[in-house]
């Protein structure tokens, strides 16, 4: 009797089960909304088009575009052959590379450098220009003459050429150079005067002789005339 009770209740059971429409072997489904099947279709797509490039060999590159830099070019400025740290040893130099760069000359240390304001200041506080510079002011300094010497000597000339023009005796320089030396005896080049015969006789002859034969030989070769000298 309880036997048959079991399986009528296992009975009833599985009844009801099928009366309630479940079933009981397979799992109910979930319902999704529009938006989650449109996320489901998207996500579909783009797995299978991966899939194709993948199968394919073809990978998408992102083209970045760089900027090249032009090429900066060394190139010598005047100006600085006017700046008082530079005057009188920098010039420009004729040489220049293949690739366009331009070169100074030192005169002093006869060198090309490239024409860049710091290899300028390089060059010209290292010590070969610096021992090159002080040995070359020295020799310049020895052979340079002073202002007053200078203008001695031109008024030596000048007294000696007075007695060429006027037709003068030698023997009055005897007398000439100490009388301007007692008269202007507030003037340094007067009182400095040391020309006399012998010195004046050596300028007329050896300086301005010379000089005069040479400007006369110039201008008779740019005239078209012929001398004729009878023996």
């Amino acid at each position: 009797m309880d036997k048959w009770l079991v399986k009528a209740g296992t009975k009833l059971t599985i009844e009801n089960d099928e009366e309630s429409g479940h079933d009981l072997t397979t799992p109910t489904p979930t319902i999704h909304s529009e938006a989650d099947n449109h996320q489901l279709i998207t996500t579909t797509d783009n797995g299978e088009q991966d899939q194709q490039d993948l199968a394919s060999g073809t990978v998408n590159k992102i083209s970045v575009k760089t900027t090249s830099t032009p090429k900066k070019r060394y190139l010598f400025i005047n100006k600085w052959t006017e700046e008082v740290e530079f005057s009188g040893w920098l010039i420009r130099s004729k040489f220049m590379n293949k690739k366009g760069y331009e070169f100074f000359y030192c005169k002093v240390c006869k060198c090309n450098i490239l024409a860049h304001k710091s290899c300028i200041l390089r060059h010209k506080n290292s010590r070969k220009h610096n021992f090159n510079w002080t040995t070359s002011s020295k020799i310049t300094d020895a052979y340079k003459l002073p202002d007053l010497e200078k203008s001695i000597r031109h008024a030596e000339i000048k007294l000696s050429g007075l007695l060429t023009t006027n037709n003068l005796s030698f023997l009055l320089m005897d007398v000439l150079g100490p009388l301007c030396g007692n008269l202007f005896t507030d003037s340094k080049i007067a009182t400095s005067l040391a020309v006399k015969r012998t010195k004046a006789t050596a300028i007329v002859k050896q300086s301005l002789g010379l000089t005069f034969m040479d400007i006369l030989g110039n201008k008779l070769k740019q005239l078209d005339m012929r001398l004729l000298m009878y023996l």
